[in-house]
């Protein structure tokens, strides 16, 4: 089959850029034929995964235009693309169309040509902006946006594809009837934990979304209660100023450690014993899946994203948002308990295993047959 994903950008650092990319990867060792159109392609930027030679990648043109006028530019600019991926969809006859995330949902919704089928991937939570924004005008804004692309215009995607269970049940507002759910999967080369290092991790944009200041508040009870335990943060983001005085402030500044980026993820999961995250909300908690393929048993908020990975399946515990004494609670049970600690370190890697890459794509493939059968 020939398979073609629209994406807004392909380089750099980002899980979605980097699903994308091992999606694609597989299926073209697969046998089908897989091609990336890429909206904004920078020559210069760096893969966050390495592109098979069986993958190509095309460049949308660019339709920038001179206007003092930036919202006459943006129509314009919307009508060329439009143009031009009609001529593509014409010439090159794909199977599949697949938007991956923001890049061209509304563009999508006014295509339909020959055979080519429409597919609309989401990569975060329906209701992400409304979690962030619960009230005022940007509440309602992003409401009535939510009912007019997932309810009214939902219907011109051939299949709508959701990240969890959790979202399709209970947050999508969207029709069922042309919804369904594939998860991400482990995007890493796993590397077992030990689980001696007295070391708890948590890997994730310094960003509000991610909420890092309940798991370093949580960590300074944890502290009072075993001092030799550390807490490594990795990544990077707008809050790492506000954090550092929050972590000076609690006096836990030789034990709470913001490290950065790294390439080494799998690594330092590996150097690790318990993982913790925060977030207030995830698309899907690819990070979580990442630690429990390394044997990591993890606490986490019940948020979602999170409980359809982790809930029930005995590799972690889950917490009230923003509760951070429950938080310190659980990570405490985990470290004073090391049996504990192991047999969720074996549930984790059970679990884990539901998130393969093969075991994806065959998702996606009988989703394939079963969208060119109609």
């Amino acid at each position: 089959m020939k398979i073609t994903y629209f994406i807004n950008e392909i380089t750099g650092a980002g899980g979605i850029r980097k699903v994308t990319i091992i999606k694609a990867n597989a299926l073209a060792e697969r046998g089908h034929h897989v091609e990336i159109i890429v909206s904004n392609y920078d020559s210069n930027g760096f893969f966050a995964e390495p592109i098979s030679d069986k993958v190509k990648i095309v460049q949308l043109p660019s339709n920038h235009t001179s206007s003092i006028f930036p919202h006459l530019r943006a129509v314009n600019t919307l009508l060329k693309t439009r143009k031009w991926l009609s001529r593509y969809i014409q010439e090159e006859k794909p199977d599949f169309l697949i938007n991956v995330g923001h890049s061209g949902r509304l563009l999508m919704i006014t295509l339909h040509h020959y055979d080519t089928k429409f597919i609309y991937e989401l990569h975060f939570n329906s209701r992400y902006q409304l979690i962030d924004n619960p009230q005022g005008w940007k509440y309602a804004y992003n409401l009535l946006k939510n009912w007019f692309l997932y309810r009214m215009a939902g219907h011109c995607w051939e299949r709508i594809v959701l990240l969890t269970e959790h979202d399709l049940r209970y947050d999508w507002i969207g029709t069922k009837d042309n919804s369904t759910v594939i998860p991400n999967p482990v995007t890493i080369h796993p590397q077992s934990s030990a689980l001696t290092e007295k070391t708890i991790i948590s890997v994730g944009r310094l960003h509000s979304q991610k909420n890092f200041e309940q798991l370093i508040r949580a960590f300074a009870l944890v502290n009072k209660k075993h001092s030799d335990w550390q807490l490594k943060i990795f990544g990077e983001g707008p809050e790492r100023i506000a954090l550092q005085h929050l972590i000076d402030s609690l006096n836990i500044t030789q034990f709470v450690h913001l490290l950065g980026l790294t390439n080494e993820i799998p690594k330092e999961l590996s150097q690790s014993s318990i993982f913790a995250l925060a977030s207030k909300h995830e698309g899907f908690g690819l990070v979580i899946t990442e630690a429990m393929s390394c044997g990591l048993p993890v606490v986490a908020n019940r948020v979602p994203g999170i409980t359809d990975i982790v809930d029930g399946q005995q590799c972690g515990f889950l917490v009230q948002l923003n509760d951070h004494k429950e938080m310190a609670e659980k990570i405490c049970k985990l470290i004073e308990l090391p049996d504990l600690r192991a047999r969720m370190s074996q549930n984790a890697l059970r679990r884990a295993n539901d998130f393969t890459i093969s075991k994806v794509l065959d998702q996606w493939e009988a989703l394939f047959y079963e969208m060119k059968s109609i």
